[in-house]
């Protein structure tokens, strides 16, 4: 017989703290054999979402087509109205595409951070435009005038010049801006206007200046407002800026008179009315407001109304309209649009990948459960792994 240790002798059984102790210890390691067993067991496969993410451009193409631009830098083609996007490219360097347009056949991409780039090929391949002369590589606009494209970036306006001494470079037309951030280019009646941190300009194509578009934007500090956004509507220019709403100006920038009745916050908000988009529909002008959501007027900018109905997120990138349907590109929700005649905004990113999945409220996957992501904010309904690999969403 084991004689019996004497008393007062330390147990070797675990009890009390030592009980504690020992099974945090213990539980860490059973929960990692688990984990490997059950790794090695498992055969992983591709699923077909979860679908939205970020979007921040919209373009309807010679087509008909209508071409998205996500955070990721991928770029995706709907052919039926929003039903479904297919994916044009992931090819280009994993930078959000702010801005796309054709000319002469080619797909032009504005980036942030990595310049444009072009394709001949439908997206197959793709071509960096000499980020060397570029005044900046994030690119946010783009217009064609008179043939010749030019690029909005956060160090002014360039011009892509394909022939001349230099082909194939930009050139950069800062000339008389007081301010190079520039957020918007638009077109009205062959005249290119600039959205920029410093008010509105006119480019003088004949002497390549710029002139100043500001009286009415002034603060009372004398500084012009941060335009953010620019949009023309019946002969109407319309400017959305970063604190004061939505300015209108009847004779092409020569003066503003401010035009956000319906806009504001309810009390007791003060928020800024921080204009994030604003585009001229068939149905009316519509303004993305941050943190607001999307406002429509249908009397010229003289009254808008709460146009949100169905939206998930009061955060919409871009608005544009094709075909008569109007799609909203939100942050984080992915793309969502209203049938004409509609006033109620539906899912529309079948196809498109949120490659930025939420687990917990921020971007990307931080938790083990890789089976299950999550977020009824951020996703069309919760995400959930199916045994074919397709998306169900969860009661």
């Amino acid at each position: 017989m084991r004689p019996r240790a004497p008393l007062g002798a330390p147990c070797n059984r675990p009890r009390g703290a030592h009980a504690l102790a020992w099974i945090g210890r213990v539980i860490p390691v059973a929960l990692l054999l688990v984990v490997a067993v059950t790794a090695s067991a498992l055969e992983w496969r591709p699923t077909a979402g979860p679908y939205g993410g970020v979007i921040y451009s919209f373009y309807t193409a010679l087509d008909g087509s209508v071409l998205t631009g996500t955070d990721s830098g991928e770029i995706y083609r709907s052919t039926n109205a929003g039903d479904s996007w297919e994916l044009v490219t992931d090819a280009l360097p994993g930078r959000p595409v702010l801005s796309l347009i054709e000319k002469d056949g080619m797909l032009y991409v504005g980036t942030d951070g990595r310049g444009v780039w072009r394709s001949a090929d439908n997206g197959a391949t793709w071509e960096n435009l000499d980020r060397t002369t570029l005044a900046n590589p994030t690119v946010r606009s783009m217009a064609i005038l008179d043939g010749v494209l030019y690029v909005a970036t956060t160090g002014g306006v360039s011009r892509f010049d394909e022939g001349g001494a230099y082909p194939n470079t930009w050139s950069t037309l800062v000339g008389d801006l007081r301010n190079v951030q520039i957020r918007e280019l638009v077109i009205v009646e062959r005249t290119l206007f600039a959205a920029t941190h410093g008010g509105v300009y006119r480019f003088e194509k004949d002497t390549e200046r710029w002139t100043a578009l500001n009286a009415g934007l002034l603060r009372g500090s004398g500084l012009s407002h941060m335009v953010r956004s620019l949009a023309s509507h019946d002969g109407m220019l319309l400017a959305g800026t970063a604190t004061e709403g939505v300015f209108r100006s009847a004779d092409l920038g020569q003066s503003w008179v401010p035009a956000s009745v319906g806009l504001e916050a309810p009390p007791p908000d003060t928020i800024p009315v921080n204009v994030l988009d604003i585009v001229a529909t068939a149905r009316g002008l519509i303004a993305s407001v941050a943190a607001q959501g999307l406002y429509i007027s249908t009397d010229g900018a003289v009254t808008w109304s709460p146009y949100s109905a169905g939206l998930p997120n009061p955060y919409a990138n871009a608005v544009h309209e094709s075909g008569g349907i109007v799609f909203a590109g939100t942050y984080g929700t992915g793309v969502y649009r209203v049938s004409p005649g509609g006033d109620t905004w539906a899912y529309a990113s079948e196809g498109i990948r949120d490659t930025g999945l939420f687990s917990d409220g921020t971007r990307g996957v931080r938790s083990m459960m890789l089976f299950l992501a999550s977020n009824r904010n951020r996703n069309h309904g919760d995400q959930n792994r199916s045994p074919d690999g397709h998306t169900i969403d969860d009661p």
